[in-house]
């Protein structure tokens, strides 16, 4: 854990997953934070360049308002878009509780991504901590074109793969075009 200047928090780099802040929640933090109480380290992502705030939006703009000028952070090397995978799941667990727009919004996030959307529903639904139908369903809805889906998958010997999902849940014909099953051939007596 480090004391880091707020000033380095980049906070406006797309790695906010809630659709919005809780401003009564950031003046309660505020008031709790100007009264002495001690608050978990908020998550950052550093590239070398930027700190890219990846869970803790809230206490940072508590800090804010209360008149820091740092916070305690803890930092992981890593990109904005390491913050952004983080920052999908944050508050599943602790803190302010996520909306149902919330987790609407991380999910879409991760759809909308080329690489992320490759997934299948279930490792997107593990990594935004939401329910394997919830991504299912979400996916569908914002599908325009359901004949092209691939999907990458760990197989249960570890190695990654590639799965064409197009004919998943469509209805299969088998035709007996000048054939008859062998049990009722012409010849059997």
């Amino acid at each position: 854990m480090t004391e880091l200047s707020l000033s380095v928090i980049n906070r406006f780099g797309g790695t906010q997953p809630r659709a919005r802040l809780d401003d009564a929640i950031i003046q309660e933090y505020a008031e709790a934070m100007i009264a002495g109480d001690v608050f978990p380290p908020v998550t950052t992502f550093h590239d070398g360049a930027a700190y890219w705030l990846a869970d803790g939006f809230h206490r940072v703009n508590a800090a804010l308002r209360a008149g820091r000028e740092s916070i305690d952070a803890t930092i992981h090397q890593g990109t904005q878009r390491d913050a952004i995978l983080w920052s999908i799941s944050a508050n599943a667990t602790h803190g302010l509780r996520r909306t149902n727009e919330d987790k609407r919004r991380a999910v879409t996030r991760l759809l909308s991504d080329p690489e992320w959307a490759a997934w299948s529903d279930r490792e997107i639904a593990r990594r935004a901590a939401v329910s394997n139908n919830f991504v299912s369903e979400l996916r569908r809805s914002l599908s325009s074109d359901d004949s092209e889906r691939e999907r990458t998958y760990t197989t249960k010997h570890g190695t990654r793969a590639t799965m064409n999902t197009a004919s998943i849940g469509q209805a299969t014909q088998t035709e007996h075009v000048g054939s008859q099953p062998a049990t009722q051939r012409d010849d059997a007596p």
